[in-house]
C-alpha cells in the first residue's frame, strides 16, 4: 500500500510507503568486509519516502529558508572526474577532486541543475544538509537498518542475482556501464544522476534504493554491521552511513549496487553521488 502524506510546507507533498515492523537478515558475508556480519535485525513500524529527495524539492526548502549548504559555506565539494588516458594510470584518488564551484545547484562545478533535471535527485549535499532538509519538512532520515529492511523487502535475499549479475543490473538501476572510469552511457546528467522513476521501483514500489545515488542514514558508521543504532562513531571520526551504491558503481569494480552495501562519509562532505531520502515514525514510535 502507498500513502500520500502531505509535510509542510503544504505546497509540497512526500509519498511514503508505511512499513509494517519485522525482522530480516541484515548485511552480507559474501562481498565487502564492513558488510560483515550476516545477522538478524528487527525494526519498528515507520514509512520510507519512494524517492530520493530531488533538486525541485530542495530547491523549495531553500526558498523558504534561505537556508546556506555545507558545499556553499565551506566553497569546496568534491567532484568525480575521469581520468584521461589508458585504464589504470591513476589512483582512486585522483578521480575525486575539491572544486570551489560546485555545490548543489551546480554539482560538478561548470553545468548548472536547470529545468530538465528537477526531478533528478539532489547531490553535493552534507549529512547535515539532509538533517535540516528533513526537519524543515517535519520528518528524519532512516536508519541503516530501516533503510536496508525497505530495500530488502521482497527479496528472498539482500544479495540475489537480481542485483548482482551484470546482465540484469543495467535494466534495474542507475549504474555505471561501460569501462569503468573512462567510458560509460551517453543520456544522463553531466554528473551521472538519472530522473527519478527512471528505472522500475522496487518489490514496493521504492524507486532509486540501489544506483543513482548513495543516500545518508541517520546512523554513525562502525566498522561492523552489526554495530548498534547510533553507535559510537569510527576512529574518531564523525562518520555516518550512506547505502545504496551509485551511478559510479560498476559491475566489473564495484558492487555495492546492493541492499547490504554500505560505506562510511564524513558529516560534512559534499560529492556528487550522494543523496537522501526521508523516513517517518508511525504512531508516535521514535528511533533514533
Amino acid at each position: 500500500m502507498v500513502v500520500a502524506i502531505d509535510i509542510p510546507p503544504e505546497s509540497m507533498a512526500a509519498v511514503f510507503v508505511p512499513l509494517p515492523a519485522g525482522s530480516f537478515w541484515c548485511g552480507s558475508d559474501r562481498f565487502y568486509p564492513e558488510e560483515s556480519p550476516r545477522h538478524v535485525r528487527t525494526v519498528s513500524t515507520f514509512s520510507i519516502a519512494k524517492s530520493p529527495v530531488t533538486n525541485d524539492e530542495f530547491a523549495e526548502f531553500v526558498a523558504d529558508t534561505g537556508y546556506v549548504t555545507t558545499a556553499e559555506r565551506n566553497q569546496s565539494a568534491l567532484v568525480f572526474v575521469p581520468p584521461r588516458g589508458a585504464l589504470g594510470k591513476f589512483s582512486l584518488a585522483d578521480l575525486w577532486q575539491p572544486v570551489r564551484t560546485a555545490h548543489w545547484r551546480m554539482p560538478d562545478g561548470e553545468n548548472e541543475v536547470g529545468r530538465d533535471c528537477g526531478g533528478h535527485p539532489v547531490v553535493q549535499v552534507s549529512h547535515s544538509d539532509a538533517i535540516a532538509f528533513a526537519k524543515w519538512a517535519g520528518a528524519r532520515l532512516p536508519s541503516e537498518a530501516e533503510w536496508e529492511y525497505a530495500a530488502s523487502l521482497g527479496k528472498h535475499s539482500a544479495d540475489g542475482p537480481d542485483e548482482i549479475s551484470n546482465k540484469s543490473a543495467p535494466r534495474s538501476a542507475n549504474i555505471w556501464l561501460g569501462a569503468f572510469p573512462i567510458e560509460r552511457e551517453d543520456g544522463l546528467s553531466p554528473w551521472g544522476t538519472s530522473e527519478v522513476g527512471t528505472y522500475p521501483g522496487n518489490a514496493i514500489s521504492l524507486f532509486d534504493m540501489i544506483g543513482n545515488v548513495w543516500e545518508w542514514c541517520a546512523d554513525a558508521y562502525t566498522s561492523s554491521h552489526r554495530g548498534p543504532c547510533c553507535g559510537p562513531e569510527s576512529n574518531g571520526h564523525d562518520l555516518r552511513v550512506i547505502k545504496g551504491g551509485s551511478h559510479l558503481c560498476s559491475p566489473s569494480y564495484c558492487q555495492r549496487y546492493r541492499p547490504s552495501a554500505r560505506q562510511s562519509q564524513s558529516v560534512d562532505g559534499s560529492t556528487n553521488h550522494i543523496g537522501f531520502r526521508l523516513a517517518l515514525d508511525v504512531e508516535g514510535r521514535k528511533t533514533c
